[in-house]
């Protein structure tokens, strides 16, 4: 079954903009923009308070064999 012509003439009218998504000229662009960022993408507290939690995690069940009472 052929493509009706109205559908044929969207996908040539928006074919041309496949490879013009997500660009933008630099004159639209901030200055801060357009630098990488040269920082962590998170931040050390959020690092420090996930080492916590994970070590902690492991510690815990280790203190609870030594002391004799239940395992999660």
């Amino acid at each position: 079954m052929p493509v009706p012509r109205s559908i044929r003439s969207r996908n040539q009218k928006h074919a041309s903009n496949v490879n013009k998504r997500g660009a933008s000229d630099l004159k639209y662009v901030s200055p801060e923009d357009r630098e990488e960022e040269q920082g962590p993408k998170v931040s050390k507290v959020l690092i420090i308070f996930l080492v916590f939690v994970v070590g902690g995690s492991v510690v815990v069940p280790i203190f609870m064999k030594i002391a004799g009472g239940p395992v999660f």
